[in-house]
């Protein structure tokens, strides 16, 4: 599997509460390396998003950080920090800047990882195809494996997708076509999941995550990390 070494220009962040407008449609350069956005908390009550100009020029944080020699992006989540949009528990996001529809043509996201941390419960969320009304696919880790979760008009499924590699390394990949299929491929094991018509039409993006995927009752330190030694969405849009 080809995987580009992350450039500082493919990190970018996203706004998750606002949803995707027909001009983002427009704006995914087909048969490029996508910029990504950062998405990550700005004080103890909002969400602020970094765009791909400014993680160009060097930027970190205590949810962020990018070595300067190979490129690995490390993100990391606190149990204390802010929900954005439809999430439920802390997340930290990498994520296109513009969306685009599953209509148009082929689509692929692909990133190799390493989990540095687990939160409390042994579950964190990786990857993510999402629209403003939520995740319409979903990678999370649990244990030695990865699942996958879709929901695409046909109703919720759930999939074991793949075992983690030693060192906790996944490789893994998200596509789709405009035949309504979602294919994601998770450390060599490959899933096919129907997509309906309503849901394929809706504008969409791809995004790489630490997320933990339930919140801590007594809201009590805890994180999630993981580093990203490659990230790459690219599309061939009609």
């Amino acid at each position: 599997m080809l995987l580009s070494r992350l450039m500082s220009g493919a990190c970018v962040a996203i706004f998750l509460a606002a949803p995707a407008s027909a001009m983002d449609l427009k704006a995914v350069q087909t048969g490029q390396t996508q910029p990504l956005a950062l998405q990550q908390p700005a004080n103890r009550v909002s969400v602020e998003t970094v765009p791909s100009t400014r993680l160009r020029q060097g930027y970190h944080s205590i949810f962020y950080t990018r070595d300067p020699a190979s490129g690995a992006v490390t993100l990391t989540t606190t149990s204390r920090q802010p929900y954005a949009g439809h999430d439920t528990a802390p997340v930290t996001v990498l994520r296109e800047e513009n969306a685009w529809s599953m209509q148009q043509g082929t689509s692929h996201m692909q990133a190799a990882m390493q989990v540095d941390h687990l939160p409390w419960n042994g579950r964190m969320l990786i990857g993510r195809l999402r629209n403003a009304e939520g995740p319409v696919a979903t990678l999370e880790t649990d244990g030695n494996h990865v699942t996958s979760s879709v929901n695409a008009g046909h109703g919720p499924q759930s999939v074991v997708s793949g075992a983690v590699y030693p060192q906790n390394r996944i490789d893994y990949s998200i596509s789709t076509a405009p035949e309504g299929v979602i294919t994601i491929t998770v450390n060599g094991t490959k899933n096919m999941f129907p997509v309906a018509p309503a849901v394929a039409a809706h504008p969409v993006w791809f995004e790489a995550v630490v997320g933990e995927t339930d919140a801590l009752p007594a809201r009590k330190p805890d994180f999630a990390r993981a580093t990203f030694f490659s990230i790459k969405a690219d599309h061939q849009l009609r």
